[in-house]
């Protein structure tokens, strides 16, 4: 088990309900995209077998490969998953998320460059006779919230409308004939 303390948070996909299934439809995930401009961070992410990477320019950007800087300094970056399904079928739970203290916060609120701590379960395996690490994203308490607001995406939920009423009309007064159906 790792504890990874004060990182940035990136790319949160971490609503309970709906895991990102973008690349796998069959085996949908929650992921978090963690990052770091500390070079002792980096290197306490290595030594638990964290798979970390420099973030580098996209492919035909102006700068394509080359380190994006924050500050003058480098920028590293992994990704964090937890598997929606095990692998006996069942369904999994989803990462744990809130703010510190306690503080309930929305999953879904959680923009780039918010800051945190995340914990993972060091999972060991052996794929083709070569012993790897998995680590699997279990909690992530925000310390700073960067609010992200989406605007009418498919990740809103209809059960989150608030402050409306149900309106009654008694059958006697309703403009279509109740008979009629």
């Amino acid at each position: 088990m790792a504890i990874l303390r004060n990182v940035e948070l990136w790319f949160a996909r971490l609503d309970p309900k709906h895991p990102n299934s973008k690349y796998n439809k069959e085996q949908p995930t929650w992921e978090l995209q963690i990052r770091t401009d500390s070079k002792a961070d980096k290197e306490i992410w290595e030594k638990e077998a964290i798979n970390v990477k420099l973030l580098v320019g996209k492919k035909g950007t102006e700068n394509e490969g080359e380190p994006i800087l924050k500050d003058g300094k480098k920028q590293w970056y992994a990704t964090l998953r937890k598997k929606s399904v095990k692998r006996d079928g069942s369904k999994s739970e989803p990462v744990n998320v809130d703010g510190v203290g306690g503080i309930k916060i929305n999953p879904n609120e959680i923009g780039n460059g918010s800051i945190g701590h995340v914990r993972t379960f060091a999972r060991e395996y052996n794929l083709d006779g070569q012993d790897k690490v998995a680590h699997i994203l279990m909690d992530v308490k925000v310390s700073k919230l960067i609010v992200y607001k989406y605007k009418g995406s498919s990740r809103e939920n209809i059960d989150d409308i608030e402050g409306e009423t149900m309106e009654i009309i008694n059958p006697s007064e309703a403009p279509i004939d109740n008979d009629d159906f």
